[in-house]
């Protein structure tokens, strides 16, 4: 493995703040843009602050997994801003 990205997240999808920074969004377009890619010997860690959906989640309900990719998502236990 050449190299790894790492990518802290927090979001609340419903939340009256994402609304004015739209961070699932904002996710999902950094997603499309980590998966594009060509060059495949990376590994992305992905730091779920406590998201709503979780990471997890919204990986798997848009069928990013199915891309083979190494993927490892890191769900802290407490929401730590």
């Amino acid at each position: 493995m050449k190299f790894s990205i790492c990518t802290p997240v927090v979001f609340t999808r419903d939340d009256e703040d994402n609304k004015r920074q739209p961070r699932y969004e904002m996710f999902k377009r950094c997603a499309n843009s980590v998966f594009s890619q060509t060059f495949r010997d990376f590994e992305w860690v992905i730091v779920d602050d406590r998201c709503q959906p979780s990471v997890e989640d919204v990986l798997i309900e848009t069928d990013w997994y199915a891309r083979d990719f190494k993927v490892k998502v890191i769900r802290l236990p407490e929401k730590g801003g």
